[in-house]
């Protein structure tokens, strides 16, 4: 049976290289972000180049109720997830403190870390029923290479969260 990967925040740049790294392995892809014509283009590459299944799901990781409802009607077959990576985040607000928009400040905070929170709540309890869970935290600058030798080896039911990120 082959393994599944969700990904957020999958519609471009270290989401994206995740998601074909992991699929070049063999890996199922559940891969997620806000930019519903990318997600899609992404998935059909993803399943012609590797002959594997790939669920893309278009949805806001800032948007408590949405993150929870597209993750509790996931299809039975995708409810066996056993690598979380979240990848979802923007950097806004690097403006020095006294010109920073305190608007940018929340969107960043809503996404870099309530939207992380909201995921793995709900993404959590379906590992745990499958087995145990494992910690793994990547350091951002280095993520590229440990992606590279993680694929084959990556333990199941690992939660993936890039460190540092904005806030994070």
């Amino acid at each position: 049976m082959k393994k599944t990967i969700l990904i957020t925040g999958a519609t471009a740049g270290f989401g994206k290289a995740t998601a074909e790294l992991f699929a070049a392995s063999g890996w199922n892809c559940i891969i997620t972000g806000r930019r519903k014509d990318r997600l899609t283009q992404l998935a059909a590459a993803l399943t012609a180049q590797h002959s594997i299944e790939v669920l893309p799901l278009c949805f806001d990781v800032q948007n408590r109720k949405e993150v929870f409802d597209v993750i509790e009607q996931l299809p039975a077959q995708w409810k066996t997830i056993d690598v979380l990576l979240n990848n979802a985040g923007l950097a806004l607000g690097r403006d020095s403190f006294e010109a920073a928009n305190l608007d940018d400040w929340e969107t960043m905070i809503d996404t870099n870390l309530k939207g992380l929170m909201y995921v793995t709540k709900a993404v959590l309890p379906l590992m745990i029923e499958k087995n145990r869970v494992i910690s793994l935290i990547l350091v951002q600058p280095l993520a590229k290479k440990c992606i590279r030798t993680a694929t084959d080896t990556v333990p199941p039911n690992t939660l993936w969260t890039p460190f540092p990120k904005p806030c994070v």
